[in-house]
């Protein structure tokens, strides 16, 4: 009797064990019936706004746009951010802030333990850290569908990389640096006010300019007297160097001003309109001068020149009392 009482409880158990299954499956899938677990996967695989839509991450705001202010991203060139953290810390500010975030933190720290490592008793740093609200765009990819925004939170490492004043072992290294610093082109091309784009057309012209002054040299005709066209045509290099960098100027100040950059336009076309003139009428007045088609002296041929120099020199104060 004790076996049969035992084989009429077996059943029901198994009975409780079978419907609990169903009754968990209907309320997750909705009511789908025996194919819940396939259905209760794709229901809530389509409740992620990002199975619908596309992420655009917008651009990371900028708070601080100092100077000495370096952004790390995980694309950013290292070896170019490291040279521009020694030149700042080189220079008469001394410190240098790196801000990265998210996944770019290890690269905002290796660049500080670069910085300590290359020079342990010239600099020190100090961290800080923060939160960010990133916003991103989600586009979507079906019609139905509209454009959706999510905020999320993001951690942000602020490292303060200062120059010290206990520099002993390290002095030698840092005058080579300064030296090199202090004598690059990117420090010309602030100073003369042109591109590095300019400077290559310049030197390609006058460099056409003396092979033919040397290949009319060699001939015999520069003993003569020439003419002002001859000697127009032998400043032509020169006078098509202008030229191509008048229009180079002005493609560049078209898609600043189409960037939305107004005011780096106008500043470029106000620096860049009286150095191609200047320039120009210096040569045109050296071609007259030469051919006797005027009787000026030669101080006042130089007077185009000199007034460039009085501007570069207005410009080269502007630049140091920035940096």
């Amino acid at each position: 009797m004790s076996s049969t009482a035992a084989s009429n409880d077996g059943p029901p158990a198994v009975k409780k064990s079978t419907e609990k299954t169903p009754r968990k499956r209907d309320r997750t899938d909705g009511g789908r019936g025996g194919s819940g677990g396939k259905g209760n996967g794709s229901h809530n695989f389509q409740r992620k706004p990002t199975d619908r839509h596309t992420v655009k991450n917008r651009v990371l705001p900028k708070y601080f746009t100092r100077e000495n202010d370096i952004y790390v991203t995980f694309k950013s060139d290292f070896t170019y951010q490291f040279k521009s953290c020694l030149d700042i810390l080189n220079s008469p500010l001394g410190e240098v802030y790196l801000h990265c975030t998210g996944r770019a933190i290890n690269r905002g720290i290796n660049l500080a333990l670069r910085l300590k490592t290359e020079f342990p008793d010239a600099f020190e740093y100090e961290v800080n850290t923060s939160q960010i609200a990133i916003t991103d765009d989600l586009h979507p990819l079906h019609d139905e569908d509209d454009f959706m925004v999510q905020r999320r939170m993001n951690s942000c490492l602020h490292i303060r990389v200062y120059r010290t004043i206990k520099v002993k072992s390290s002095t030698a290294e840092l005058k080579p640096n300064k030296i090199k610093t202090y004598f690059k082109l990117v420090d010309v091309v602030k100073w003369i006010g042109i591109t590095q784009f300019e400077i290559l057309v310049n030197l390609i012209a006058f460099l056409v300019f003396t092979i033919l002054l040397a290949v009319k040299a060699a001939n015999g005709e520069l003993a003569g007297t020439l003419s002002a066209n001859e000697w127009l045509a032998l400043f032509s290099p020169m006078f098509c160097g202008d030229f191509c960098n008048t229009y180079f100027c002005i493609i560049v100040g078209i898609r600043m001003y189409l960037g939305n950059k107004h005011r780096q336009a106008l500043h470029r076309l106000v620096w860049s309109i009286p150095f191609l003139l200047l320039t120009s009428g210096f040569k045109y007045l050296v071609c007259m001068k030469l051919s006797g088609q005027i009787q000026l002296e030669y101080s006042e041929v130089f007077s185009p020149i000199f007034v460039l120099l009085q501007m570069m020199a207005v410009k080269t104060c502007q630049f140091g009392q920035q940096s």
